[in-house]
């Protein structure tokens, strides 16, 4: 099954203590294949002045959700959400222990999260198959 990249861009987020931060998100949909899955990589910038991906995970993911993925909380289980630290190659798959939305307060601001969030390392080669793209491209590839 062959994916498609169909995102690619600097997305800016509300980081802890009201700085805005800065990752790259990439989106990834399976083609012709039901169920389609999607692989949603959210690395982090070296020149991020704000939160972490990891720090903002509870917010984050939500957020880029709503924006590039409306409607597909039915279907989360085939959503895979990967935090990508490309100066220490390093991947990790985030899951929530509930895909129900919330509002929540996060350092005086009302914001949307998820349950509590947990990570779990994955080898890089993993990754690669899974998205099914040169490992190359994961790792050097700029924002369009």
């Amino acid at each position: 099954m062959s994916r498609t990249k169909v995102v690619d861009e600097l997305y800016q987020y509300q980081g802890i203590n009201q700085i805005m931060a800065h990752c790259r998100i990439r989106i990834y949909t399976a083609d012709g294949r039901a169920p389609v899955v999607v692989a949603v990589v959210a690395s982090e910038c070296a020149d991020n002045p704000g939160s972490s991906v990891t720090n903002a995970a509870a917010v984050l993911y939500p957020s880029l959700i709503a924006k590039y993925l409306p409607g597909w909380l039915d279907q989360a289980d085939n959503l895979m959400l990967l935090e990508h630290y490309p100066e220490h190659d390093t991947f990790d798959q985030v899951t929530f222990t509930h895909w129900r939305p919330a509002i929540i307060f996060r350092h005086g601001l009302k914001c949307v999260a998820f349950g509590k969030a947990s990570w779990r390392h994955v080898r890089r080669d993993r990754v690669i198959e899974l998205i099914e793209l040169v490992g190359e491209e994961i790792l050097n590839e700029r924002v369009r």
